[in-house]
């Protein structure tokens, strides 16, 4: 088990999910590097992840596909049978259009496929923020919807259980009638008030909008109602005053102080929930079932351009050119239909600005399943497209300036060998061909992103024989002391292998020896593979798993 305590902050909890230890292990530290909230456990099957999610509270899962007991699919269909609701992310090397429509189908929160390289894991945090951040608001406004309801209940019962107090005055505002329930309210008999005046009585009603009321009624003869608070009995009272036909009025009255204070603590949970919607940097709203806004944060308005006033009277589409409303609409009517989707379109700002960006769109339903609208959050991807495109000019220049010269190159090297037979024109020919490797490499790593080559085993005896020869090694000798393969990627192993040995030969003295061997090191939590090479007495270690980027694992 891998377990990272967070550095601070709110705690964001994730069990990851995946049964290649080496590859969750790397997941989790990039994770932690992208936000120190992130604390992160492992399970290595479907089974031991159930057992996890019974065991302890998580804000998400990040799980892989293709695991040995269950599918990554049916490990969510599970997930979802007990939590309907926790946020799910398939982080998977499985790329298939069956497996995004499998997922969908079955709840999933997010898809994401694997990928190399380190920004998928930038990619994977942000998601991972942003399913957390809609999980927690949704479960706020679900917990806020319940108060309200359970409030709107307890008045029925109180309106139902309760008759209000009654208070008469006559027109000189002489009490001549007090109920049992108004004796109860002002903790005083009728004996003790009738007769008395109600000014004299209750003399911190006077200049208050109590006095202005009652006299209003007195005068006017025109009943009145209001809520109000009473300093002189320290509550909330929801008022009704009757003017009555022999003179005088009758007031009807009931404390509703607690009902206020829990309005008031309400209102302020409103206030809270609006306020953290304004902290996030991503453009958040809410829909209803016919595309009409019905709430958004600031991010928006700051987006848009458009006014509060100019939104509230919008429907969504028409914040989107001519030419982007079909997907939006399409979206709409797919996220209504399967409960979650997600698009990419250009966002229209008042001006007529277009901004690429990316929408996560879920269905928003109440507490009997009836469909209340939809609840977004929308991704400004300015900065990838602009990367996107800097990569694909970069790679273009790579491979017309790197390939022409080797070419030649290549060429001049065939025409040596038709003359003479050298050893030194084969080694010159391999480093050709090395310097292909190289380039392919390359041009994939800048035009996908990825990380160059997959892992396999490698004889490291042979691949240290053959770096060697490529390299000028003066009087150095070599000794190989490992007997047994790694899993790496072969290119990127041979490229690190040469780096290390030309540095060794150039810095180490004369009589060199650099010897490569291998050796377990066991700490406390786990045991690590290392590959070893030794000059004059000085070592470098290569540790045999991730995060190394040559893809070195031990077999």
């Amino acid at each position: 088990m891998y377990s990272v305590t967070d550095g601070g902050g709110d705690t964001i909890r994730v069990l990851h999910v995946d049964d290649e230890p080496d590859q969750a292990e790397l997941t989790a530290a990039f994770l932690t590097r992208e936000d120190d909230r992130f604390t992160i456990e492992m399970a290595s099957n479907a089974s031991d992840g159930l057992n996890r999610l019974s065991e302890t509270q998580f804000d998400c899962v990040i799980s892989d596909y293709d695991m040995p007991d269950q599918t990554g699919i049916e490990f969510l269909k599970a997930v979802r049978e007990e939590y309907p609701d926790l946020p799910f992310i398939l982080y998977t090397g499985e790329g298939s259009e069956k497996v995004a429509s499998d997922a969908i189908s079955a709840g999933v929160t997010d898809y994401l496929q694997k990928e190399s390289g380190t920004d998928q894991y930038t990619i994977l945090a942000n998601r991972v923020r942003n399913a957390v951040e809609r999980y927690r608001i949704e479960r706020e406004v679900e917990h806020t919807r319940a108060q309200l309801k359970a409030i709107a209940d307890k008045r029925e019962q109180i309106i139902e259980r309760v008759t209000d107090a009654i208070v008469e005055v006559d027109s000189d505002w002489r009490f001549t009638l007090v109920n049992e329930q108004a004796e109860d309210l002002y903790e005083m008999s009728e004996e003790y008030l009738l007769g008395r005046d109600f000014w004299d009585v209750f003399e911190e009603a006077k200049d208050t909008r109590f006095e202005k009321e009652y006299q209003q009624v007195m005068e006017t003869r025109e009943p009145t109602s209001f809520v109000e608070y009473f300093s002189q009995l320290d509550g909330w009272f929801d008022i009704e005053a009757y003017p009555k036909q022999s003179g005088g009025i009758a007031f009807y009255f009931i404390e509703v102080t607690e009902y206020r204070e829990r309005e008031q603590e309400l209102e302020a949970e409103r206030t809270f929930i609006s306020e953290a919607l304004d902290t996030l940097d991503d453009a958040f709203f809410v829909v209803g079932t016919d595309g009409e806004l019905q709430r958004w944060n600031k991010r928006v308005t700051e987006v848009t351009g458009y006014s509060e006033t100019e939104l509230s009277e919008m429907n969504v589409i028409q914040m989107f050119p001519e030419n982007e409303r079909e997907v939006i609409a399409n979206a709409i009517k797919t996220t209504l239909e399967t409960g979650l989707d997600r698009v990419e379109a250009d966002v229209r700002t008042a001006d007529g600005t277009r901004i690429p960006y990316e929408f996560a769109a879920r269905c928003l339903t109440d507490s009997e399943g009836e469909v209340l609208g939809i609840a977004g959050i929308g991704r400004d991807i300015s900065d990838r497209k602009q990367r996107e495109k800097q990569l694909e000019m970069f790679a273009s220049v790579v491979s017309h300036d790197l390939r022409n010269p080797l070419s030649v190159a290549e060429g001049y090297v065939e025409l040596a060998q038709e003359e003479c037979d050298s050893d030194y024109l084969d080694r010159v020919a391999r480093a050709h061909d090395r310097m292909h490797a190289l380039i392919e490499n390359l041009l994939t790593l800048a035009r996908e992103g990825e990380e160059v080559g997959d892992t396999e085993p490698v004889d490291l005896a042979s691949l240290t024989e053959t770096c060697w020869e490529n390299i000028a090694t003066a009087e150095a000798t070599l000794s190989t002391d490992i007997d047994r393969p790694i899993r790496a990627d072969q290119s990127r192993s041979q490229e690190l292998l040469e780096n290390l040995m030309r540095n060794a030969v150039e810095h180490g003295g004369d009589n060199v020896t650099v010897t490569v061997g291998g050796w377990r090191m066991v700490s406390t939590s786990k045991i690590t593979d290392l590959v070893s090479l030794k000059t004059n007495g000085m070592t470098c270690s290569m540790q045999a798993t991730p995060p190394l980027r040559t893809g070195l694992d031990s077999v």
